[in-house]
């Protein structure tokens, strides 16, 4: 019953990948320079993100339909996943979570770019630009082709520019009143992406109901907002950087 109404997974990706959008550019100022925010950002995820892959690798020598079947499992597929960029090369994912930290190196580059680009970074222009092309993906590509495109990505991180527009705010980067302004537009996009893609172009099998996809959204925009008023998700960033992986398993990229 509940299923039909809010789906967890959508609503967790997205509310972590809000705050993802406002940790991580927290964690460039502690940062001397890219190279430094780069390794540590590598050290953060690839080992645990490898014990996983070497798990599902023994369940796959021992059988286990654990395993996504559907995956490349051939030697190529197999180091392409170790990378965690296979998303880039058209490899599927061995471990079906894994698409989430493949969007996650989108923002680590995003990073590195604020980086690089120091005092000649425009965050207000960034904001509104990034937020118009990934919305054009999300909403245009599927009308120009008439079918649904992996509309879970864009929504993603959009979500995360969310999280950044929040944490310009915090910095007094924008006002308020902007905040409210792209905080809608925001919301509108997201909303209609979903509407495009799901309502229009829906899949004959059995997927999340339609309203429980716009449900999940607005939930998740309420619920880091909530997080933001008692100024506790800092503080719990990391715990939620870790558990990512795991709220997202009832999430598909799709």
């Amino acid at each position: 019953m509940v299923a039909e109404w809010v789906n967890p997974g959508r609503m967790g990706v997205i509310i972590f990948f809000a705050v993802s959008g406002f940790v991580i550019p927290l964690s460039i100022r502690k940062s001397q320079d890219w190279q430094d925010f780069l390794v540590g950002r590598l050290f953060r995820l690839y080992p645990a993100y490898w014990i996983s892959l070497i798990v599902h690798l023994l369940l796959f020598a021992l059988g286990s339909n654990s395993v996504n079947s559907t995956a490349n499992t051939g030697i190529g597929g197999w180091i392409a996943n170790f990378t965690m960029l296979q998303m880039f090369v058209g490899v599927k994912d061995i471990n079906l979570v894994a698409w989430t930290l493949g969007l996650e190196w989108v923002i680590y580059f995003a990073a590195i770019l604020i980086i690089q680009l120091g005092p000649r970074f425009n965050p207000k222009r960034f904001l509104w630009i990034s937020t118009f092309a990934l919305s054009t993906v999300a909403i245009v590509v599927p009308l120009l082709l008439q079918k649904r495109v992996p509309v879970a990505a864009p929504q993603c991180l959009i979500a995360a520019l969310f999280g950044y527009a929040t944490l310009l705010m915090f910095d007094q980067t924008i006002s308020k009143r902007v905040l409210g302004l792209y905080a809608s537009a925001n919301l509108l996009f997201q909303c209609v992406s979903a509407t495009v893609n799901y309502k229009l172009f829906p899949k004959a099998d059995a997927e999340i109901p339609f309203t429980a996809i716009l449900i999940s959204i607005l939930a998740a925009y309420v619920a880091f907002y909530a997080l933001f008023a008692y100024r506790t998700f800092v503080s719990l960033g990391s715990w939620f950087g870790s558990a990512k992986l795991a709220t997202a398993s009832t999430c598909s990229m799709d």
